[in-house]
């Protein structure tokens, strides 16, 4: 397994972060007095970066009350982003025993660059990841980011896997040019792409892993 590239998501991946970004959610929303959401339903809205979410938020609104939400969630979301958002139950035994067994890792994911790092920090994996790469410039289906990882660890020729619960994290992954293992424990939509594994918890992602030719 030496030498092997694993990129992750983050959201419905490697953490649950549903309810954090809800009760920012809700912020948004009743900054244009709009009424809360259920957790249920802002999780459907969650995958593709920060301005879908508060689009998907805030429909009908004007472009100066969608900038206010905007605005509200930002503050909300930057007090509160660790205070229930957790890795899945595996994750973070799964992570540190691909690195302990010679897989180089990173995180490619739509979420902007200081929440993702913070969130890393927050949840005791930042060190398990050689590169990550935020939503800031480019965002999944776009491969950009993998690619950058991809560079940033030595390895331009695509080689490794992609591993996301959305997809965007499928799209992005095959434009890479990486195989894609789709987490169906997350928080996404697969949309019926073809992948090239699936596992419904951590410990079946790191039977796959352990299968694939590198």
């Amino acid at each position: 397994m030496c030498g092997r590239l694993a990129i992750f998501d983050l959201d419905g991946t490697l953490v649950d972060s549903s309810r954090d970004l809800a009760t920012a959610g809700n912020a948004a929303r009743q900054a244009v007095a709009l009424p809360d959401l259920p957790l249920a339903t802002i999780v459907t809205y969650i995958g593709d970066g920060v301005n879908q979410l508060i689009e998907r938020l805030t429909p009908e609104v004007t472009s100066e009350q969608r900038a206010a939400a905007a605005a509200a969630f930002h503050a909300v979301y930057a007090r509160v982003l660790c205070d229930q958002t957790r890795p899945y139950d595996g994750i973070p035994q799964l992570v540190r025993s691909l690195v302990a067994s010679g897989w180089t890792l990173g995180v490619a994911t739509n979420k902007r660059l200081d929440y993702t790092e913070r969130i890393l920090a927050g949840c005791g994996l930042r060190d398990c990841f050689a590169a990550v790469r935020g939503g800031d410039v480019t965002r999944k289906p776009d491969p950009t980011a993998l690619r950058e990882i991809m560079q940033a660890t030595h390895r331009p020729e695509p080689s490794g896997w992609m591993i996301g619960d959305h997809h965007t994290d499928i799209q992005a992954g095959h434009a890479a040019g990486l195989r894609v293992a789709f987490c169906s424990w997350g928080l996404g939509h697969r949309q019926d792409l073809a992948v090239e594994g699936v596992a419904a918890r951590p410990s079946q992602l790191a039977t796959l892993l352990g299968t694939g030719r590198a």
